[in-house]
């Protein structure tokens, strides 16, 4: 099928857009900013920067090994620039607890999961939601049966993966008192078939865990019965933690030796993993190493942007849109005409100029094959999509 040329001029000619199966794409993330955590350099533990426990009030709560709970914004202020809005750590911290793996809020407090280095048991600890009054669990931690790894909540009920049985997740009801908290387990779900389970995420009434040391396996859990599907298996080296906003799902690799610093970003579709696109996040920031968590904002289905952490103490948040479908319809009408046309030409490069130059969000959008640049390559899978004023776009074989 021949395809008006929709640029004027000599320099284009009318292309064939027959036998072009382009996919609409996003845009890559971009680095915002990359900051240490307050516990690299401190002696004592390793400074691991772990899991996410969630985005509560657009802001990104997460833990240290060598420091405790912490919580990120999204942007940097003050002199030094900090995202860093507030964390906890005593001189007994450090001396008699190995830090956290990661912190939730519920309600008016924050709990938050650290291991007592005299015994070697893991617990969980609350402080109140203005970081003070710090309450520790009973150290029998209920014969071991709350030994949180991960940590999620849906804003009344703690969801945890286990240091112990590593493909068991654990629901508790919590019952607090101003010095004291208890915990009823109110479900168990054993995944058949996966081995390991790290951090967790909760996501419109369900819970998102990748199997990172098994089949690597994807599973969409129902947060009330427990009952759960593998959506697929991740495409990665390894699988830390699994985040769901709108029809994307976020995966990150890299904490195991050898392993590239990738995030996934996945499409569900009826149900299971459609399209996946993968990131080296180290060519941002080469310092980045070893990806431990991920916790993603955004607005409605929308997502907006995404922190890291890493095992280097680095926390680093990028941006990140949603380009529209098709990808051509840079104004989100349903039609792909003579106005998205006037979008992509201010982002065509002539000169191979770098993407970089460029950073209308849409130019990103634009660059279907992710090659830096929009060029002539691009303005085939744009006029594949052409549809014509007034006339809505629908998939095809040239433009799915």
């Amino acid at each position: 099928m021949m395809k008006r040329s929709l640029i004027a001029g000599t320099a284009v000619v009318v292309l064939c857009a027959s036998g072009l199966a382009w996919a609409a794409g996003d845009s890559a993330p971009v680095l915002v900013w990359s900051q240490q955590a307050p516990g690299w350099g401190q002696p004592g533990a390793s400074a691991n920067v772990y899991y996410g426990g969630g985005v509560f009030n657009g802001q990104f709560y997460t833990a240290e090994l060598n420091w405790g709970p912490q919580v990120y914004g999204p942007t940097q202020t003050g002199d030094p620039p900090t995202a860093m809005v507030r964390d906890f750590r005593t001189a007994t911290e450090a001396s008699a607890y190995n830090g956290a793996r990661t912190s939730v809020l519920i309600g008016d407090y924050i709990f938050f999961n650290r291991q007592d280095k005299s015994v070697g048991m893991v617990h969980l600890n609350r402080l109140n939601s203005d970081w003070t009054n710090l309450v520790a669990f009973p150290e029998d931690n209920m014969n071991n049966d709350v030994a949180p790894e991960g940590m999620t909540t849906d804003g009344t009920f703690l969801f945890t993966t286990q240091s112990t049985v590593k493909n068991v997740i654990r629901k508790y009801a919590i019952d607090n008192q101003p010095d004291s908290f208890t915990l009823t387990k109110t479900l168990e779900i054993t995944v058949a078939g996966a081995n390991t389970f790290r951090a967790i995420s909760h996501y419109n009434g369900f819970l998102y865990v990748v199997d990172n040391l098994g089949s690597k396996g994807i599973y969409e859990i129902n947060a009330s019965t427990g009952e759960y599907r593998q959506l697929g298996t991740h495409v990665g080296e390894t699988g830390y933690q699994a985040v769901r906003y709108g029809n994307r799902l976020f995966v990150i690799d890299g904490r195991e030796s050898g392993a590239t610093q990738n995030l996934t970003i996945y499409t569900i579709s009826g149900g299971t993993l459609a399209t996946s696109k993968s990131y080296n996040l180290t060519e941002s920031n080469p310092l980045i190493l070893g990806l431990w968590g991920i916790g993603v904002i955004g607005n409605g289905n929308n997502v907006a942007g995404f922190w890291v952490t890493s095992s280097n103490a680095f926390v680093s948040f990028f941006s990140y849109k949603t380009c529209n479908e098709p990808f051509a319809d840079s104004n989100g009408d349903g039609v792909v005409d003579m106005n998205d046309f006037a979008a992509f030409q201010a982002c065509y490069l002539v000169d191979g100029m770098a993407l970089e130059q460029v950073q209308s969000y849409f130019c990103k959008c634009f660059d279907v094959d992710d090659d830096g640049k929009v060029d002539l390559a691009d303005l085939r899978a744009f006029e594949a999509c052409a549809s014509g004023p007034a006339i809505p776009w629908t998939s095809s074989t040239e433009c799915p």
